[in-house]
């Protein structure tokens, strides 16, 4: 009976680690877009005079990222409530 439950605990904890495994991917995933999104503003932000976005146009990107972030933090928590998450926005480049 011992033996039965031990097994039951390693499978429950097997199918935790796999969904968890799935969920840090998802989020590498995500970050690795919007750091691509940020180096494609940036390169458009301080490109050639020609290929600069005006000041409202980058307004709305960069909002559009923030939202993006603020949507992927919020996921992660609602994901996995009982755990700290640390989020940090990382220098791209």
């Amino acid at each position: 009976m011992l033996l039965l439950a031990a097994l039951a605990e390693r499978d429950s904890l097997a199918a935790e680690r796999d969904s968890v495994a799935a969920e840090r991917d998802a989020l590498a995933e995500r970050i690795e877009h919007l750091q691509h999104l940020l180096r494609k503003l940036q390169r458009m932000q301080f490109g050639r005079r020609s290929e600069q976005l005006t000041a409202d146009q980058l307004q709305f990107a960069f909002e559009e990222v923030e939202t993006s972030i603020a949507a992927a933090e919020a996921e992660a928590e609602k994901g996995s409530p009982g755990e700290c998450q640390d989020f940090r926005v990382r220098p791209v480049g």
